[in-house]
Formats: C-alpha cells, structure tokens, sequence
C-alpha cells in the first residue's frame, strides 16, 4: 500500500526537550524566589507555545504541498 496523506501521521507532540523547558519555565521563580519573573515565565512560554503552533502549521503546510505533487499510481495499472 502506498503511503498517502491519508495513511502518513502528523506528529504535534513537542517531544521530552520541549516538555523539559516548559517544566524548567516554570519552576524558574519558585526556585529563585523571585516574583516578578512570573509574568516574564508566562510570557516566555507563551512566546514559546506561540512559535510551537507556527512551526507545527508551517509542517503541515509543507506535508500537503509535498504529498499533492506526488502521483499515486491507480491499483488498475
């Protein structure tokens, strides 16, 4: 069977480095004590989830542009 856009999977997952910086952003003014990093934390991360979901739309875009360009032979040929 060939592989289609159908049978292809997307991956959105942002991987254990991804989840390791969300988890370091956040723990960042608790273990500094500092308050007024905590709207510069939430900032960071929403910058960083920001940029997540651009890259993720960009991929996307990619795979469709990529997978309509290729000819799938019919199964009668």
């Amino acid at each position: 069977m060939p592989r289609t856009a159908a049978t292809k999977p997307i991956s959105t997952g942002i991987g254990w480095a991804g989840g390791l910086v969300a988890v370091a952003a956040g723990l960042y003014p608790a273990m500094h004590g500092v308050y007024w990093a905590i709207p510069l934390t939430i900032a960071a991360v929403g910058g960083a989830i920001g940029i997540w979901r651009a890259v993720v739309l960009l991929g996307m875009v990619m795979n469709h542009l990529h997978w309509r360009d290729i000819e799938v032979p019919a199964d009668d040929d």
